[in-house]
């Protein structure tokens, strides 16, 4: 082998994975699996449907940098969540917790 130890060019093992930039199987983060493409993300801001926020509060206890908040109930309704942006990093870890798929990227 060229390069010695089973590395290739750029002088990666061959379990490297590209696009995370971890070996692939060290239990590092959520890689992409076999056959997955890389998608990239256009909306860099999480976006709140209040129409299906259900009020759980769910995102409240997702989000790392406690960006979001419970809002005052209107008109008798449930509190809804409400983001403050200038706390938002847009990491989106409260996307995948909200069981009503009201939050996405927007």
């Amino acid at each position: 082998m060229p390069f010695g130890g089973g590395r290739d060019a750029g002088g990666r093992h061959p379990s490297f994975n590209r696009f995370s930039g971890a070996g692939l199987g060290q239990g590092r983060g959520q890689g992409l699996g076999r056959g997955q493409a890389m998608q990239r993300r256009t909306a860099t801001r999480v976006v709140i449907n209040e129409d299906k926020c259900s009020g759980c509060m769910l995102c409240i206890k997702a989000c790392p940098f406690n960006a979001i908040k419970a809002g005052e109930p209107k008109d008798g309704k449930k509190r809804k969540a409400l983001i403050d942006y200038s706390i938002c990093r847009g990491c989106g870890v409260c996307i995948p917790s909200c069981p009503t798929k009201a939050l996405f990227w927007g």
